[in-house]
């Protein structure tokens, strides 16, 4: 359950970057701003409306009118969903569901912000975005001495290796990475 202190409402804000014309566009149980998308909507997580203690992301498209709030689209409920992160045309999501009663919801998932379409990856563990629609994910996995590197495609959900650790020896240090804007460098503590 998330704490109470969490859980009140919460109202979602916009202004311009002096501070000027800010209006109230959003507001629910738990409220958090997670991410503004490409296409000007924006990315929320919040407490389900349905008493459960599960968290849900929904995208909001922002009102046209001030004074009127946005409009909320659901994308994924769970009971502890975590790191939601956007592609960078923020056309799709990837975050993971833990700890949930449901043993079939936990895991890793992809969603679109476009369709509302879900996809659990086979793969768990520390993921970046490559680009738009390519994720990269280094499975946890704790019996071998150094990480692998695969690649998700979001439309499908096909991961493929792109490492090979027996070839590529890498060890990355508390998840400690990040991809380049480019999608072609990674940097990593070791």
């Amino acid at each position: 359950m998330i704490p109470s202190s969490s859980s009140g409402l919460r109202e979602v804000w916009v202004s311009q970057v002096d501070g000027s014309q800010a209006q109230r566009v959003y507001a629910s149980a738990g409220a958090s701003f997670v991410a503004w998308l490409a296409d000007g909507r924006i990315l929320i997580q919040e407490l389900a409306q349905d008493g459960s203690g599960d968290q849900v992301l929904s995208v909001i498209s922002l009102p046209e009118d001030p004074g009127e709030l946005g409009q909320s689209k659901p994308l994924a409920q769970g009971f502890r969903l975590r790191s939601p992160l956007a592609s960078p045309d923020g056309g799709w999501i990837a975050y993971y569901v833990t700890f949930d009663e449901d043993s079939e919801a936990n895991g890793l998932w992809l969603a679109s912000t476009r369709t509302g379409e879900k996809k659990q990856l086979s793969l768990f563990g520390a993921y970046r975005w490559r680009n738009a629609s390519q994720l990269l994910v280094i499975p946890l996995d704790l019996e071998q001495p150094g990480h692998s590197i695969w690649q998700v495609t979001a439309e499908t959900g096909i991961a493929v290796p792109i490492t090979d650790p027996a070839i590529t020896p890498i060890k990355i240090s508390g998840g400690d990475w990040q991809v380049s804007p480019d999608g072609q460098w990674m940097i990593f503590v070791s």
